[in-house]
């Protein structure tokens, strides 16, 4: 190293700051803010705590970006955020900063369950992470929220351990809000909604809810979310609820309906509403009760309640409201259909054949003469590329029928199929190869695959230019 090799310099110069803090709240208006990022993100690197925590609590900047500055850390990142959030209640302690003025923290990204991945192909569009219209505290915090005590969930013990101290809160800007298992207490979730801008959210996700009166408490927040476009319900059981067909409590029964119109009548307000996926709910005989107060054109719709828990009131409520002229996605999986009128499926997939893309209907326990049942609206459906309908259980020719009717077609189209169930002692490669002589008969170019688990198959039809 010589003194010519301003580089050097500058990293000795570096780790010299990154041993004590003591520099950052006079530094914090002198340094250039690039060299004042770069040394923050040493700091993170290197686990450099207490340097982190004094920046943080003398940034110079209105904005303080973590899901850049954040962006290539894998480890030690709930360490950092620990710290990061530390800073922050000393910040709100102090009030309103007088250099820098108010301060807009940008948060990473909460973890991706699973139930995000199931959910990401049936979602139509990218929700924006829109920048609030103007700062109402000294200090805002924007990034996704998450009402689910756990370790990894630093925001929420941020803002729950101010609410019990009786500290003031941050602004907070949510584009994504999540309620899940092992909430904290109403009132303490109730004075963290009061800071939220409700008019922000696009996505509500509500799931493992065992207390179905939570439902009654979220529904006045509802009515102001105006620009949610996404509402997911997943696996909604009360506790000690015994699933009977039909059940046997008719009080239990009738409070949850009460419980579901409160909640679904603030629907109304939502004036940007696309998405609406309910899985694992009991909803015997409520489905109406979402339709009809739903005011814009869905664009897709999941319904996969708790086994035999849907009637023929359900299946009609689908063609009975003009949320679902225009779906795009229908998912009905997992539903079992073969005891309800089928018939009433068929008109609601008829009223939306001209917009309809994709068609889950697999596992649902439908037989021949429920495929025959539907098969004239599968027809009129246009537009389908994707259309599920394995863990059926329907015959060789029933499924040649199929495929007779739908194919060809002039647009791209994937097809899987269950494995007919007369072929049990074929070989299942034998009875997809013999399906070649009636594809090439219909003059279509596909490809059949038989999947991993050998009980479906797909046929895929592709074309390279469509025809309008």
């Amino acid at each position: 190293m010589t003194m010519f090799n301003p580089q050097c310099l500058f990293d000795l110069t570096k780790q010299s700051l990154l041993k004590n803090e003591s520099w950052v709240p006079v530094a914090s208006q002198l340094i250039p803010f690039l060299i004042w990022e770069d040394l923050f993100m040493e700091a993170v690197s290197g686990r450099h705590m207490a340097v982190v925590e004094a920046m943080v609590a003398s940034w110079p900047s209105p904005c303080l970006d973590l899901t850049s500055l954040m962006r290539d850390q894998q480890l030690g990142a709930l360490v950092t955020l620990h710290s990061v959030f530390k800073a922050l209640g000393v910040l709100l302690d102090q009030g309103p900063r007088r250099t820098a003025g108010h301060l807009r923290v940008l948060l990473p990204a909460a973890p991706v369950t699973w139930l995000d991945k199931e959910l990401e192909s049936l979602r139509c569009g990218k929700c924006s992470r829109a920048a609030p219209r103007k700062p109402l505290v000294g200090m805002e915090v924007v990034g996704d929220l998450s009402f689910q005590e756990a370790d990894w969930n630093l925001l929420l013990s941020f803002l729950t351990c101010r609410v019990e101290e009786g500290k003031a809160l941050p602004q907070l800007y949510c584009r994504k809000l999540t309620f899940a298992d092992h909430l904290p207490e109403y009132q303490v979730i109730e004075k963290i909604l009061a800071n939220v801008q409700l008019d922000g959210v696009e996505e509500l996700k509500i799931y493992y809810i065992t207390k179905m009166d939570f439902l009654s408490m979220i529904a006045p927040y509802l009515s102001q979310m105006v620009h949610l476009k996404i509402l997911t319900l997943q696996t909604l059981i009360p506790r000690d609820w015994i699933l009977m067909h039909p059940p046997q409590d008719k009080h239990r029964t009738d409070q949850l309906d009460t419980i579901y119109k409160e909640f679904t009548s603030q629907l109304a307000y939502l004036r940007q509403f696309q998405h609406l996926h309910i899985i694992d709910a009991y909803l015997r005989g409520n489905i109406n009760h979402f339709l009809k107060h739903i005011e814009t054109h869905l664009e897709s719709l999941t319904i996969s309640p708790i086994y035999y828990t849907l009637d023929n009131s359900d299946l009609k409520s689908l063609s009975l409201y003009p949320c679902t002229r225009r779906l795009k996605v229908l998912n009905f999986s997992k539903n079992l259909l073969a005891h309800l009128n089928v018939k009433l499926l068929g008109a609601a997939i008829l009223r939306t054949s001209d917009t309809l893309e994709h068609l889950d209907l697999s596992y649902c326990d439908l037989r021949d003469s429920h495929l025959n049942t539907i098969l004239p609206a599968l027809i009129r459906c246009s537009r389908l590329r994707l259309f599920k309908f394995s863990g059926n259980c329907v015959r060789t020719s029933i499924l040649k029928r199929l495929l007779r009717r739908i194919l060809p077609t002039k647009k791209s189209r994937c097809l899987v199929l269950p494995l007919p169930h007369n072929s049990d002692r074929e070989d299942p490669l034998v009875f997809v190869s013999g399906l070649v002589p009636l594809l090439e008969g219909l003059g279509v170019l596909c490809k059949i695959h038989l999947n991993p688990n050998e009980v479906s198959f797909e046929v895929r039809v592709d074309v390279l230019m469509e025809q309008s």
